[in-house]
């Protein structure tokens, strides 16, 4: 995947929401990464 790729993707993000999906749970906390972009966000735990 190009950074061009990753920057529209990033730019739907911005315009429509990040998918987010549930990717893993580390030490209590909960990860969430985007489907569209990629992005990794932290979504809570302890």
């Amino acid at each position: 995947m190009s950074a061009h790729q990753q920057r529209g993707s990033l730019l739907l993000c911005k315009l429509f929401g990040h998918g987010w999906v549930y990717v893993m749970e580390a030490f209590g906390r909960r990860y969430s990464r985007c489907r569209r972009c990629g992005l990794v966000q932290y979504s809570g735990g302890i």
